[in-house]
């Protein structure tokens, strides 16, 4: 098992839904805008200023949060981007029984209820 496994999520289905959903995303929160290739989105973050990568992945948890946009599509998304940080948290426990789940499970929560607002 994997984190990434725990969350049903691949890099090829989380493209192809960045893809899908990113002009209507745009339109909603402008500061999506500034990602001119969705498919490369994971790219885009680890190469933008850092106050430009915040906007991006404060967008998506706005458009993720229950109390935001309520978005699935969107809250797999920045899953997806916050997983290498995810993965290594998991691997510093690697002893403990379930750990890839239990990672996931905790992921999903902050994805789903990060304050954005602030």
């Amino acid at each position: 098992m994997s984190v990434a496994s725990a969350l049903n999520l691949t890099r090829d289905a989380v493209q192809a839904t960045t893809v899908r959903h990113w002009a209507a995303w745009a339109e909603q929160l402008p500061a999506l805008r500034a990602v001119e290739r969705p498919a490369e989105l994971d790219r885009w973050l680890r190469d933008a200023e850092p106050a430009a990568a915040d906007n991006v992945l404060r967008a998506l948890a706005q458009l993720a949060a229950t109390d935001g946009g309520d978005d699935p599509d969107a809250a797999q998304v920045l899953a997806w981007v916050l997983l290498p940080a995810a993965c290594r948290i998991a691997g510093s426990f690697a002893r403990a029984a379930d750990i890839d789940e239990l990672v996931a499970a905790q992921l999903w929560i902050e994805v789903r209820t990060f304050s954005w607002q602030t």
